[in-house]
């Protein structure tokens, strides 16, 4: 049996709960920790979408993503298509002054923050904003959910 540590939690949540060694989860120490579950979780497909609710059994009158109309509310449209999210990434990408991928799949553009030729420290920023802007995200979705 190994010893407990709360800095091995990250890992022990990786080897748990993720299907390949190969995806490693993001765990920002600037961050709070609801906002770095909430990163782990859209990475992972595991927020309560109306999709994927709909997919486990529960009724639902309209898997359409409430913000635009235009879409089922999957977690690859709330983050990445939905036209409103859209215009929120072309502001991030302004403040920045870099360009993001086009296509915003959570674990594509986690995996473009990692391979970014920029310091450590500067690589962890980017991908504490992109963690942020998906809480805000979420925080969107679920005020039109109610």
């Amino acid at each position: 049996m190994s010893e407990f540590s709360v800095k091995g939690i990250p890992e022990r949540i990786d080897n748990s709960a993720l299907p390949s060694a190969s995806r490693k989860t993001n765990w920002f120490s600037c961050l709070p920790r609801k906002i770095n579950i909430c990163g782990w979780r859209v990475v992972g497909n595991r927020l309560p979408t109306r999709t994927n609710l709909a997919t486990k059994g529960i009724d639902i009158p309209s898997t359409i993503c409430p913000l635009c109309n235009d879409g089922s509310e999957t977690v690859i449209h709330v983050f990445g298509e939905c036209t409103s999210v859209k215009k929120i990434w072309d502001l991030i990408e302004r403040w920045l002054n870099m360009k993001l991928p086009a296509l915003r799949f959570p674990t594509d553009l986690m995996e473009w923050a990692e391979n970014l030729a920029l310091s450590v420290p500067k690589k962890e920023m980017v991908g504490a904003i992109i963690y942020v802007a998906w809480w805000q995200f979420g925080s969107f979705e679920m005020i039109q959910f109610f």
